[in-house]
């Protein structure tokens, strides 16, 4: 049995600038560091044997301040990389429905048929990546604990995959807030058991980055107040 630990990145730019980020390379904020501190300390007990990260800088550097406790290998792997989704990336989270409401509608009611305009990269794609990132990781760290560092969109994968289920049930996944942690048992036939879903209780409320889909409304009369528009 492999047990592997998966989280999100802390904070970056772009979840405050409430931006589609996508594999656009945002870094931590300043907020996002003192998550990922409060992550590292409950981790620190945690027998790791292995870290492995997206090559993006934000779950890099989680990461890495997560191994401080630890100095083992720490391993850049494109499996665990969020998905590139094009010209919809670095855009306001707010114009997403009108700029782009075909991708959004399979973003929002069929994540599974989502490809990214203007890119060549596809949901299906990612969660094959996944499928085959965590068989590997499972058949070459049999008996050892392992921790991911990663992005959101590929947690809900992990929590998907954890659970035995197909692509088709993506949708019905939760989105983790910043430096949330999912763990679960991979057998070497390939079954999995996951005993953890999104938990952030390292995380003090005030530090969470607010969710976007809870407080779009809000936003969205912020923009227009600015813009003068009643």
């Amino acid at each position: 049995m492999t047990t592997i630990y998966f989280c999100r990145h802390g904070e970056s730019t772009g979840n405050v600038k409430f931006t589609f980020q996508g594999s656009t390379d945002n870094p931590l904020t300043e907020n996002g560091r003192a998550q990922c501190a409060l992550l590292a300390r409950r981790l620190r007990d945690v027998p790791l044997d292995c870290i492995y990260s997206s090559p993006l800088s934000r779950a890099w550097e989680t990461g890495k301040m997560i191994n401080e406790y630890h100095r083992v290998p720490l391993i850049i792997d494109t499996a665990f990389q969020e998905i590139c989704c094009g010209a919809m990336e670095d855009t306001d989270m707010l114009e997403l429905h009108s700029s782009f409401p075909r991708y959004m509608h399979w973003w929002d009611e069929e994540p599974w048929k989502f490809r990214a305009p203007m890119g060549d990269d596809t949901m299906a794609a990612r969660f094959e990546a996944m499928e085959r990132g965590l068989r590997r990781l499972t058949r070459d760290h049999p008996g050892q604990t392992v921790l991911v560092s990663s992005h959101g969109g590929a947690l809900r994968m992990f929590n998907c995959i954890a659970q035995g289920l197909d692509i088709t049930h993506l949708g019905e996944m939760g989105w983790g807030d910043n430096t949330c942690l999912s763990c679960a048992e991979f057998e070497a036939d390939g079954t999995a058991r996951l005993v953890m879903k999104n938990d952030t209780a390292h995380v003090d409320p005030s530090m969470i980055t607010p969710d976007f889909w809870l407080i779009k409304d809000e936003l969205r009369a912020k923009r227009d107040r600015e813009r003068g528009i009643k």
